[in-house]
């Protein structure tokens, strides 16, 4: 059964073919897909000259929206070609579920319009990871290397792009093999900017040895924790 309509968010007020300058119209570009889809610019990285197309994942049609030359999938188009419910993607809808990775669209109905959710790559892999990242570290693959090809000049460092640090520090899940984030996730590990904000390291002043002594400090420190 297909789950497109089943992942709205409660809407909002109701726009016509004329918006307002804070919101922007993308229609679908695929030809049996008449939709007409409205990303809102409420948070960072938000395109201001937005295209629409429609990609392909297994035989299972997957809607895009691009902002600043970043793919966006439709939520409901990937639950469908995962065979998952309005359940499993309830964790997207969570305010836990960062910012970066998700955008507000709404769909053209017979009913009027209707607020989805559209996934950045990285939310994406985020999504797959909360329901199955081994079932799901397929998607993931394909949603990164799609945005690649759709977008082979990223910005640096824009996280709807790449695995980044929490604002406290911390490192986003450890990827599965498969997901197409491994690699990305171990230079993640060891850039000299998480080792400064996990260890409090100055890697440019520090030698080499310096720093393995203070990580290994600080990993022994953590393995006792648990024993106080």
């Amino acid at each position: 059964m297909s789950n497109r309509g089943r992942n709205e968010i409660p809407a909002g007020p109701r726009m016509g073919p004329q918006v307002s300058t804070g919101s922007l119209l993308i229609r679908a570009g695929h030809p049996s897909t008449p939709k007409v889809m409205i990303m809102t610019n409420t948070d960072a990285f938000m395109g201001t000259h937005p295209s629409s197309d429609t990609l392909n994942y297994k035989d299972h049609e997957i809607r895009i929206a691009m902002f600043d030359g970043v793919p966006f999938f439709v939520l409901d188009d990937l639950s469908d070609a995962m065979g998952w419910g309005s359940f499993d993607s309830r964790r997207v809808h969570s305010e836990d579920f960062p910012s970066h990775a998700k955008r507000v669209c709404q769909e053209e109905t017979e009913d009027g319009f209707k607020d989805m959710l559209a996934l950045s790559p990285v939310g994406v892999w985020l999504f797959t990871t909360e329901v199955d990242p081994y079932k799901g570290a397929g998607l993931a693959a394909w949603a990164k290397r799609e945005a690649i090809r759709l977008c082979p000049n990223p910005a640096a460092k824009d996280p709807a792009m790449f695995l980044t640090m929490s604002e406290t520090g911390q490192l986003p899940p450890s990827p599965t093999k498969f997901s197409g984030r491994r690699s990305e996730w171990l230079d993640l590990k060891n850039s000299d900017e998480y080792l400064e904000a996990r260890y409090g390291l100055k890697i440019k002043t520090r030698s080499r040895v310096e720093t393995q002594r203070t990580i290994l400090e600080a990993a022994e420190k953590a393995r006792r924790e648990p024993e106080a």
